[in-house]
């Protein structure tokens, strides 16, 4: 690739839940830790030193509170999203969460661990010993010895929304937009169709995504952007060539189908709305919530990886969408809510601030 064409595919980039109970479920087949070391909070809010075979042993408390019984299930992942007090009435932050597993391997394996979260804190233990204490999102690798290993993870929330991810997978490699644009360009089908899928973040506690495809007879590609990490879990009948995960926050997941070729990135499009959304100020500010609009973005990515926009879903949360065409109607309204809000532009500056010496002629 040229440096004149490096340089054009960064431009075009650049646009670019209810309560339940303590005991909520069972735990089958549980194994005594209680020998091993532990965390403090272990002592406290797992004092019988048992986990599950599978998934993980959560426990949820209010910290301000701490004579209030703790809410406990088993679920699949470390995961939790919430506002205000909509889960198990615990105030987001005063919230506090303890999560405890057991991961098994037959040899020394390599794994990488990704944090994500905003204004808080956690700590995960790996056998008792501290591999990460913070307040920031981050990706690390660990490697992990042969046998069984208990993961403990410890979290304190210190905001009105509770957004938090612990992802324990393969090691990923982070792509760069000219590797993803060269291999769309260079290695999928000619006739294959792309689909953009724009969201800020997922509408489920757990971050899960369900994402509907329609059969088109088609080879396809997805770009799914987020702000947040998502869990995408992708229903679709037509060959996926290849799918694209941009998000900020680190640690998106996939699951469903097994494409052909994965790319993780930071770059690209982040666009939830369909057109942009534009309010008149006092004094004449013109302001934009966002930077682009669908038809921009199906033009940008066309010139940058050759391949034309035919599906998109877009929404703010989340947590099934479904693919839909893009097609002239679509583009047409775009555009004319373009044209609506230049119009708007137009008159928001008459209403710009007087000079001072002229403000009661």
């Amino acid at each position: 690739m040229t440096n004149s064409r490096i340089l054009l595919v960064v431009a075009s980039l650049a646009l670019f839940s209810c309560s339940a109970p303590s005991d909520a479920r069972p735990l089958a087949g549980e194994i005594d830790i209680s020998g091993q070391a532990t965390s403090s909070w272990a002592t406290r809010l797992n004092p019988s030193g048992k986990i599950p075979n599978e998934g993980f042993r959560a426990v949820y408390f209010d910290r301000k509170n701490l004579s209030r019984p703790p809410a406990t299930e088993t679920v699949e992942s470390i995961a939790i999203k919430y506002a205000w007090a909509d889960f198990h009435q615990i105030d987001s932050p005063n919230f506090g969460g303890y999560w405890v597993g057991q991961l098994n391997f037959r040899e020394a394996t390599l794994k990488q661990i990704t944090v994500s979260q905003s204004w808080a804190k956690a700590r995960i233990l790996i056998d008792g010993d501290v591999v990460f204490e913070g307040g920031e999102s981050k990706s690390f690798d660990h490697e992990f010895s042969r046998g069984s290993h208990i993961v403990e993870v410890e979290y304190i929330n210190n905001w009105h929304t509770t957004e938090f991810k612990v992802t324990i997978g393969d090691v990923v490699r982070e792509s760069s937009p000219e590797e993803v644009l060269s291999y769309l360009r260079d290695h999928t089908s000619k006739n294959a169709g792309l689909n953009y899928v724009g969201i800020y973040e997922s509408g489920s506690s757990d971050t899960r995504i369900n994402l509907s495809v329609p059969r088109s007879g088609k080879p396809l590609v997805l770009w799914l952007s987020s702000y947040e990490a998502v869990d995408w879990n992708i229903s679709a009948s037509d060959h996926v060539e290849a799918v694209v995960m941009s998000s900020y926050a680190p640690g998106s997941r996939l699951s469903g189908i097994l494409p052909k070729k994965v790319f993780h990135m930071r770059g690209g499009p982040r666009q939830h709305t369909e057109a942009k959304r534009c309010t008149c100020s006092g004094g004449g500010i013109f302001h934009c919530e966002d930077r682009s609009d669908l038809v921009a973005i199906a033009s940008e990515l066309k010139q940058a990886s050759g391949l034309s926009l035919v599906g998109y879903a877009m929404k703010y949360a989340a947590s099934d969408l479904s693919i839909v065409p893009f097609d002239e109607d679509v583009r047409q309204r775009v555009v004319a809510i373009r044209k609506s809000n230049d119009e708007a532009k137009r008159a928001c500056s008459v209403h710009s601030n007087p000079d001072f010496d002229e403000l009661f002629d």
